[in-house]
């Protein structure tokens, strides 16, 4: 089975005469896949307590349209699974600005790609990090 791809299903019985009449169809079945990484994540403009984060969408939408985008934040890169969900982001949007960042702190951010059957959680993300300096 290809994923993206509508099946339908009949059941006929079949004995040494033949094939009977086929039954009701069953429904239509859709084999889908969790959407790949994001692609191109990147940091953007960034002042001493924001971040602007970019991406493009994945190359694989899993079969199904991407329908929106979670934003994680940590503070240390010691288990990811572990990341606040700071964002989640419409499907059709590709960045996203932090904000109440503290000036002189490293943030190690995740983005990740969700379809509308699969939610797309770490590991299946592309980790960026911002360490905030400069201006106040």
């Amino acid at each position: 089975m290809q994923k993206g791809t509508d099946y339908w299903f009949w059941v006929g019985a079949h004995n040494v005469d033949g094939t009977g009449s086929l039954g009701q169809s069953v429904e239509g079945v859709t084999q889908t896949t969790v959407p790949s990484s994001v692609s191109s994540v990147s940091v953007g403009e960034a002042t001493a307590t924001t971040v602007k984060l970019t991406w493009a969408a994945p190359s694989d939408n899993g079969g199904l349209t991407i329908d929106g985008y979670t934003i994680y934040k940590r503070e240390s890169f010691e288990d990811p699974t572990e990341a606040d969900i700071i964002a989640e982001i419409e499907g059709n949007v590709f960045s996203f600005t932090c904000t109440n960042l503290i000036h002189g702190k490293t943030y190690y951010f995740w983005v990740s790609a969700n379809n509308v059957d699969e939610k797309l959680c770490l590991p299946v993300t592309l980790l960026l990090w911002a360490h905030l300096r400069g201006g106040s």
